[in-house]
Order: C-alpha cells, then structure tokens, then sequence
C-alpha cells in the first residue's frame, strides 16, 4: 500500500480509492494494535494517514474503522516514530471531522507529548524535530475546526511556548493555532503573553514566519474591542514593526500589515495618534503612489487608502491630522492613481469605491471647516477641483464604469453589472458635492447618458435611486431642448417607485403592520422630495397622511405632530392634519394647544357649510 502511494504517473487519489474499495482500511485499522511489532504499527499508521488525506469519504472510511481512538493510544507510545505517524493521522481527520478526534480524548495525551517535547526542544533529534512539528500542527487543527475556546482553551498556554520555538515549521503551525484561538478569545490569547511574541515575530528572518505572525495579529486587530487593539499596537509596539512591514518585499505581507493598520485606525483618536506618532502615514502615502499593474499592488493600493480613510473618519474634527495628510501628498498620490484604476479594468471594482470614499469624507471635512470659520470655503474641494477630480470621476470613471453601451451611445447594448451600478451611484453622490463654472467640463452630460439609456430600458427603480443620490438639479444645468424629454422620463420613472413603495404601505397598514408601513411610506416620501416640484404636493400630503395615520396606531405622538406640522405647511387648512395633531396634543396633556386646534377645525368646518 505504501508503495502504491508514491508510484510514478499514478494519481495518488486514485490510488487512495482502490485502497479503500479492496477493504484495506479495517485490516491496516486491525494493524494498529500489533503492539508486539512497532515497525507494522508505524507502517498501517503512515498509510492510514496518507488515506484520510484524500477525499472526505476516504477520511470517513478510516473513522469508520475505528482507528481515531487506537492512534489516540499511540500517541504514548515509547516509538516516536509511531507517535509521529499518529499524529500525522489524527491531523488529517481532524480537517474533515475535528469533534471525532477530540471526543476520542487525544487533547491529553497530545498536551502531554508537547510538554515533554517542549523540554527538549534544543535537541538535535531528527525524529523528535520531526514529532514536534507533526504535534503542533494537530494541535493547530485542533483549534481550527471547533468553536470553543473552553474544549481547548489548554492549548493555549502551549502555543504560547510553541511560538518561541526555533523551528520554522513549528512556529508558522502555532502561529496559526494561536490566529484560531483569537477567533475564540482574543483576552484569553493577550493574557497568555502571546501577542508580545507574535510582535516580535515579525522581524523573524523568514518571510514565512512573518507573514503568519502577521495573520495572527490581524485577528486581533479585526476582531478585537478598543482596548485590546491599543494593548496590542501601544503596549507590545505594534505599530513600529508594522511600519517597517509597508516596505517587504512580499506583496502579499504589506497588503496585510496595510489591513491591519486600516482597522487601528477605526474609532480612536488614541491610535491614530499613535499612527502618527510611529511615522506609519509617510509610508501610507509612498504606497499610494506606486503605480503597478499587478493585482497584489492594486490590493495594497486599496488597504493603505482605507487606512488613509479611516483617519479622516475617526479624526473628522481634527484639523491637524487632516492637514498632516494633505501635506504628505496624500490627495495627490489618490488623484494620481485615479485614472490608472479606470484604465485597469481587472483592479476598478477593488479600489474604485475606496478612492471616492476618501474624497468624499476629505470634501465633508473640508465643508466642517468652513462651517466653524464661517467663510463657506471648502479648501480641500476647490484643490480637488483644482486638480480635475471631478471630471475624472465623471467622465473616466463613470464612462468606463458603465461603458457598456454609454461610452459609446448605443442604447440597445448589454447589461450593465450590479458592480458597475453601485460603483456609477457612488459615483454620482461624490460628483454632486463638487461646484463647477462649466457645465460642459462636469460630470452631468456622463449622468445624462447613463439615465437616458436607464429611462429608454424602463429601468424606473434604477432612475429613481439615482434621483436620491444625485439631485434633480443637476440634470437641469445646461438643459437643451433634447434633455426635456430625459427630466420627464426621470420624474415618470421616480414617481411610479414612489407609487409602488406607497402600494407597499398600504398593504402593510391594511395588515396591521404599522411599523413596516410607516417605513415604507417615509421611503416613499423620499422620493417624492428627491424631485424638488411642487406639482407633487398633492401625493406628499397623501402619503404625509397615511404616515401619520401608522404613528398614531403605534402611539408615537410626538411623531404625529411633526407629520402634522409638516403637512400643514402644505396646506394650512388641512381639517384632517388639525384633526390628528389635536389628538395627539390631547394624548400628550398639551390641552390647549389641543383646544386650538379642535377649534380651528370646527371653524372650518362652519365655513365649509356656510
């Protein structure tokens, strides 16, 4: 059997099936227990291993055979040969069917067998070298593939002495184990010491061992709360060495070193001080500048720019870590790299959306600081107008986004991507918020397109999203006689979802789910708004009405009096807004304000009869 595994030109898998269709597996299974011969034991072993590596079902034939119990035994055994080849089979079993290995009780004896190991890890040993590794790569699965901490919650304090070993193989496998044991309890693993090491372990020599330890790490980073995420990037000093990572010459290692410091930056003004302070935002920046067509680069390219995000999300009233990062080149380097993602077709839908959220929180902080002066000048927006941002977005990205039959105005083209729509919405909010001299140099001819060919589709829910998220106005600037048509699809289209979202109330109210209705009617309503006509006053003091009428079954009066006053804005004289917000002053104690109204009500009333 052995044999047949390595012979050449043979697929070892179909090997591995003729082996469990012959009905080997119980005979190698009954080989186990030959404890007067260790050298047939440790053979059936390697084969039984080499079996459960294959399909699920193979590795469902040998559990069939009773073997995870007998290899559980032989993890004592005085051979180490045979402990190793144990191991290695319940390693494997344990990646299909992890419950079966730890119901057999092979986490004592596999505990045990590492702290022993763990005593003499400075020997020279070949067999025990090779035992070690084994060991700690069932235990690795082990935490892999269950859910939880307290079934092995006494593995930790073992991978925590594992990951000071000084075998590569051991390390990268209890690297990993203690990644798994994050995912369980990330207190229990920073209490274990653990994290101090995998900091250090990111200078290793070997790019391998670094790039795992890293992993760990962003567990920590991902999964963490507040606190734990500055012990680990303040307290074990984190941040230096991931610093120092932006400039591996690994892709895949300065991806996650820029992920982890993207979620560092998430919610502390601590840690992004922290950021700046280890100098991590000059090396952001230089990889936003590079420049690379390969996909790898695109990936870190879009990490370092969340990062870049992220700060101005979570320092939005900081003015000084705003302008450190104009000052760095930031915006510029975003700007820059622009027009490549558009060219490069295979990274747009990755990096895309993450270069207009930055510019779009860069303009709203500029917008906060021309608000607290007073002056209306948004600096940050007029430089990136400065620098063509708008109509890059408009007309490369837009364009090139959705140039299936847009670019090229052919109305009758092919579909345009669920991608490619929410990239072109996005798109559009962040154009809206850029002031421009020339309609012609903007982005609204981009957005008549794209609309017109929507509208001539009858895409009328696609149309009416983009009426939310870019204002009616827009379409309006520079309108020609051939554009009058496009206002009047987009005001159809809108209003028939409007309509459609109302009907959906209306059932909801007619079923008594008041709370889904009113829902649905404040969607509606937005839409309505989305068209800034007054000729639609009419169906906002219906749907206004219908609101109001969910708010007082759900007993929500102060609610009722905003739909109220709102209403009579409209129409002053409304009797049935006076009669409702009546009520609900009446509900509230407000009872004069009650009275006035019941009042003005029969006033009406009168006059109506007169």
């Amino acid at each position: 059997v052995k044999g047949g595994f390595g012979t050449g030109g043979v697929d070892s898998d179909q090997v591995i099936d003729a082996v469990v269709k012959a009905g080997a597996v119980p005979l190698l299974a009954s080989f186990l227990t030959h404890i007067e011969d260790q050298k047939l034991q440790s053979e059936a072993a390697n084969a039984l291993a080499n079996i459960s590596a294959g399909s699920a079902d193979n590795t469902r034939a040998v559990i069939d055979a009773g073997v995870v119990p007998i290899a559980t035994l032989l993890l004592e055994s005085p051979s180490i040969d045979l402990q190793d080849h144990a191991a290695w089979l319940l390693a494997n079993i344990a990646c299909e069917n992890c419950s079966c290995v730890l119901h057999a009780g092979a986490l004592a004896p596999l505990l045990r067998l590492l702290d022993s190991l763990c005593e003499s890890t400075k020997s020279n040993n070949t067999s025990e070298q090779s035992l070690i590794k084994t060991a700690t790569w069932l235990l690795s699965n082990l935490c892999q593939y269950t859910d939880s901490f307290e079934i092995v919650k006494e593995c930790l304090p073992r991978l925590a002495k594992l990951i000071k070993s000084n075998n590569e193989a051991v390390l990268r496998d209890a690297c990993w184990g203690v990644m798994y044991m994050c995912k369980l309890s990330i207190q229990e693993v920073l209490d274990s010491g653990a994290c101090d090491t995998l900091v250090k372990l990111l200078m290793h020599s070997s790019d391998d061992v670094t790039c795992v330890a890293l992993e760990a790490l962003l567990a920590i980073f991902t999964n963490g709360n507040l606190e734990q995420k500055k012990y680990a990037a303040i307290t074990c000093r984190a941040l230096p060495r991931l610093r120092f990572l932006l400039h591996n010459k690994r892709e895949r290692t300065r991806e996650i070193a820029c992920q982890a410091l993207s979620h560092i930056a998430i919610g502390s003004v601590e840690l992004v001080q922290g950021l700046h302070d280890a100098q991590v935002y000059p090396c952001l920046v230089h990889l936003c500048m590079r420049q690379s067509h390969s996909r790898g680069s695109w990936l870190t390219w879009k990490e370092a720019v969340k990062t870049l995000s992220n700060t101005l999300t979570t320092s939005m009233f900081n003015r000084q870590i705003i302008k450190y990062l104009v000052g760095l080149g930031a915006v510029t380097a975003i700007v820059d790299s622009l027009v490549e993602i558009v060219r490069n077709q295979a990274s747009i839908h990755l990096c895309f959306d993450v270069a207009l959220q930055f510019i779009e929180l860069l303009v709203t902080a500029g917008a906060k600081d021309a608000e607290e002066r007073g002056d209306g000048v948004n600096d940050y927006r007029e430089f990136l107008e400065d620098t063509g941002v708008p109509e890059i977005i408009a007309v490369a990205a837009l364009d090139r986004v959705c140039r299936d039959g847009i670019g090229s105005g052919s109305e009758s083209s092919t579909e345009i991507g669920p991608i490619a729509n929410e990239s072109a919405h996005q798109a559009a909010r962040v154009a809206s918020l850029f002031t421009y001299s020339s309609p012609e140099g903007c982005y609204v001819p981009t957005l008549k397109r794209l609309c017109r060919r929507k509208v001539f589709q009858s895409e009328w829910k696609e149309v009416a999203q983009f009426a939310l998220s870019c204002p009616l106005r827009c379409f309006m600037v520079g309108l020609r006689a051939e554009d009058a048509e496009l206002v009047t699809g987009i005001l159809l289209c809108t209003v028939k979802e409007a309509l459609s979202v109302k009907y959906t109330g209306d059932n909801a109210f007619f079923s008594g789910r008041y709370q889904e209705a009113a829902k649905r009617y404040s969607e509606a309503l937005q839409l309505i708004e989305s068209l800034d006509s007054e000729s639609f006053e009419q169906l906002t003091l219906t749907v206004l009405l219908n609101r109001t009428g969910c708010n007082m079954k759900l007993s929500m009066w102060p609610d009722v009096i905003q739909d109220c006053i709102r209403g009579l804005a409209i129409h002053p004289k409304h009797p049935k807004f006076l009669q409702m917000r009546a009520s609900a002053y009446e509900k509230l104690g407000m009872y004069q304000n009650a009275l006035d109204d019941y009042n003005l009500v029969k006033t009406e009333e009168s006059e109506a009869a007169g």
